[in-house]
């Protein structure tokens, strides 16, 4: 099941490139909003006087879930905007927007090899002084489109996107939410995660990933927890105390 969501009406090329061309691209290699159902996201106004990134506390507490495997959850989140890459493990590819390409590159830390073409592109986790070494195939990546990527196509665990916005703060805490099809409710939480807000200036990176264990329920009270399980999202990561940030000049 896709999280995609896109309005492909207001996302044509022109409109998309208008939109990007003043954002002003400022993030790391390492680090739902728009298109998110009330019962998804819900959001909390605070004072007046606190600064304007801070403006809404964003809480997931009634989530869509998807079953991902026997003892895997996903946590779905729709976005209405166009990444500007996305790297697929799965595929073994980058997909990417031309004319944002050279700021990509730099977003990634990506090397571009002279002679084959590929992509070198570091993972989480990695360390900034780690060589990226040819050959190294979990490493190297074709280049493709961004528009030859297929929004609805399933991420794999792993995959990680730059994504236009800023990073902003999300509670995740539920607790007997039911999953569709299925005679069994899910908790979880609370855990803090980052995630991408395109309405903010800038761009950050999110990967794929577990961000935390809960409980399975198998009765509808969910007085009894019958088991252990993760759930996957999309997230930014916290890149290492050395990484350096990369700052492009509008």
């Amino acid at each position: 099941m896709d999280d995609s969501c896109f309005i492909y009406l207001t996302l044509d090329r022109r409109t998309f490139l208008k939109h990007l061309s003043s954002v002003s691209l400022v993030g790391t290699t390492l680090p739902l909003v728009g298109c998110i159902s009330d019962r998804a996201l819900e959001l909390e106004e605070v004072p007046a006087e606190t600064p304007p990134e801070s403006a809404l506390i964003r809480s997931i507490n009634r989530p869509i879930l998807v079953l991902w495997s026997a003892d895997t959850v996903r946590i779905l989140n729709p976005t209405s905007v166009l990444p500007l890459a996305y790297v697929s493990l799965g595929l073994r590819r980058v997909y990417v927007d031309n004319p944002f390409r050279d700021r990509v590159i730099g977003l990634l830390n990506a090397h571009v090899s002279v002679s084959t073409g590929l992509w070198r592109i570091p993972l989480q986790g990695d360390r900034p002084e780690q060589p990226l070494v040819p050959g190294d195939t979990s490493r190297e990546f074709e280049v493709a489109e961004i528009w030859d990527w297929d929004p609805k196509a399933d991420p794999t665990e792993g995959d990680f996107r730059i994504m236009p916005g800023g990073r902003v703060n999300i509670r995740v805490h539920f607790s007997c939410q039911p999953i569709s099809g299925r005679d069994e409710w899910f908790s979880a939480g609370p855990w803090d995660i980052d995630q991408c807000d395109p309405s903010l200036d800038g761009a950050c990176r999110e990967d794929f990933q577990e961000v935390g264990e809960g409980s399975r329920h198998a009765e509808r009270d969910c007085g009894r927890r019958t088991e252990t399980i993760r759930y996957l999202t999309w997230a930014c990561s916290k890149p290492p105390k050395d990484q350096p940030t990369v700052n492009f000049p509008e």
